[in-house]
């Protein structure tokens, strides 16, 4: 009954229905690390501190805290819902010594422009 998609563009993360002040629910969060998550396939060299670390497609260099706090929860909500989605093999992460490397699994389904040039039957 479900079936197909929609796209959401990127800029809707603009839109002042986005930007409202709120906590987030487990969907939201899921629709945010979409859009926050490396969609260009080429590498893209990230500063934090004093370490050069390299972003690749389907990643992203974002701590703990930086999630909690775009999602107004506390870590260890961010921490069990992390846990939530590696346990459903849509993510893995990967401790940096500055932050979290996180990565979606079978990003290529949420991405448009990856399927943009397929013939469908």
């Amino acid at each position: 009954m479900h079936r197909g998609y929609i796209a959401l563009w990127r800029k809707m993360m603009d839109s002042s229905l986005w930007k409202e002040r709120r906590v987030f629910s487990k969907a939201e969060a899921w629709i945010d690390m979409l859009f926050e998550i490396q969609h260009s396939e080429e590498p893209q060299e990230v500063v934090i501190g004093n370490k050069v670390l390299i972003c690749h497609y389907a990643e992203s260099l974002k701590s703990l805290d930086t999630w909690s706090r775009r999602w107004g929860w506390d870590k260890a909500k961010t921490r069990r819902f992390l846990a939530l989605l590696q346990s459903c093999h849509m993510i893995v992460t990967k401790s940096e010594t500055v932050t979290t490397r996180l990565t979606v699994l079978n990003y290529s389904k949420y991405d448009p422009k990856k399927n943009a040039y397929e013939t469908h039957m």
